[in-house]
């Protein structure tokens, strides 16, 4: 028995120092864990807010912007995130002058599953436990919200033959150019070809609550005194040409309703003719030169913000 517990103990040291490993280099070296600590070290400072999807968080770069800004865009992030993001940092961030919220049709069917690693990131660093496990040890650690999942983003990073992701002070990478149509060569054809609608809009329960906490968010600014700003994300037209058209009338038809109820503004780059198939690294996310042609529009929106070409 005592032989038994001595190779366990042995066998174990190695995967608590690897574990600890990953847990450390996730909490400093990450996107996450990038743009947490730039919003809190600059908290007084900021004056432009980014909230959205994947979408923004690729397609806009805070280092463009000449207003002191932080982008919180997250993949799959819901619109309810959003708000309790907001929610959490508004009454800290004196200097808000501006918030960009992303409302890109597939927002509104984004939502959280309480077995998601995503849901727990959000629980560990922002202690916004919306839609996940209330009692649960991945709520308090990345490396346990999804082993696999940070193990390898670990493990590559110790492998150098992997490039390594460069990430900006803001969190945003600035090498992220290798993905699908650099893979197919930028061919056109191949990518119109081979495309696959990854995104699904079939969940009409996710869309009213988003619905719900847009309305919030507009609320919340409008309250506090800061513009909020609307914007649709540039996408490649083998995306954009595929959502299903029911699914565009029914956003088409809630921006209208928000717009005419909010009296705000709301800029759509989701057809946008400045964009081509170099500004893309898929098919719905712009790669670092097409966010910064992105990012400099979207700063002459947030500091003159008059009606444009889109």
């Amino acid at each position: 028995m005592k032989k038994f517990i001595k190779y366990l103990i042995l066998f174990s040291i190695p995967v608590l120092v690897f574990l600890v490993s990953v847990e450390l280099y996730c909490r400093t070296q990450t996107t996450f864990a990038i743009k947490k600590n730039y919003v809190e070290k600059n908290l007084g400072t900021i004056e432009t807010l980014i909230l959205g999807s994947s979408h923004s968080q690729n397609g806009i770069n805070p280092e463009f912007l000449k207003t002191k800004s932080c982008n919180l865009a997250f993949g799959g992030q819901p619109i309810a995130i959003d708000y309790f993001l907001l929610e959490k940092y508004m009454a800290k961030m004196k200097n808000l002058k501006t918030v960009l919220l992303e409302v890109s049709p597939h927002r509104f069917y984004n939502e959280l599953n309480p077995n998601e690693w995503n849901g727990h990131v959000y629980s560990n660093l922002y202690d916004i436990d919306y839609k996940v496990e209330e009692y649960s040890v991945k709520n308090y650690s990345f490396a346990l919200a999804d082993v696999n999942y940070f193990s390898t983003i670990f493990v590559a990073n110790l492998n150098p033959k992997i490039p390594k992701p460069k990430l900006n002070k803001f969190g945003f990478m600035i090498n992220d150019f290798q993905d699908r149509f650099s893979k197919l060569k930028n061919d056109s054809l191949k990518i119109q070809n081979s495309f696959k609608m990854n995104n699904k809009f079939n969940n009409q329960e996710n869309f009213e609550t988003n619905t719900v906490f847009l309305n919030k968010i507009i609320e919340k600014c409008q309250q506090n005194s800061v513009k909020i700003i609307l914007m649709g994300t540039p996408l490649y037209r083998t995306y954009s040409t595929k959502i299903p058209l029911k699914i565009k009338k029914q956003h088409q038809d809630l921006i209208s309703k928000i717009i005419h109820k909010f009296g705000i503004q709301y800029y759509d780059f989701s057809n946008s003719k400045r964009f081509n198939l170099k500004d893309f690294k898929n098919d719905n996310h712009l790669n670092p030169n097409g966010a910064k042609k992105f990012t400099i529009i979207i700063d002459s929106i947030v500091n003159n913000p008059i009606p444009l070409a889109l």
